[in-house]
């Protein structure tokens, strides 16, 4: 699916981190559904590529918004609010499996 250009505010995953992001979709399956707004991907876009690489069947759930504006203000609040691991790391909101976060 093609992606909104708001996807872009954030660098793709890579090298080792997203490697072992696809493991672990691949041993636990998509947790979490990817975010469309207005047929494009808003957010979610590295777990889309997981799941493409590792062939676990994405699944795309509407944003619910109705304006630019609200699409912003939501993708900004899903990877920009902070949140830390359980041992006191900084998630930079990649889109890693929030399971390993605990939300301050």
């Amino acid at each position: 699916m093609k992606h909104h250009p708001y996807t872009e505010i954030w660098p793709l995953m890579s090298g080792d981190d997203f490697e072992k992001f696809k493991a672990d979709i691949k041993a636990n399956g998509l947790r979490m559904d990817v975010i469309t707004y207005k047929g494009m991907v808003l957010d979610g876009r590295n777990r889309e590529r997981a799941c493409e690489a590792v062939g676990v069947t994405v699944r795309y759930a509407d944003a619910g918004v109705g304006t630019d504006a609200d699409a912003l203000a939501l993708v900004v609040s899903l990877n920009e609010t902070p949140a830390t691991f359980i041992n006191g790391a900084t998630c930079d909101g990649s889109g890693v499996d929030c399971k390993y976060y605990q939300w301050t």
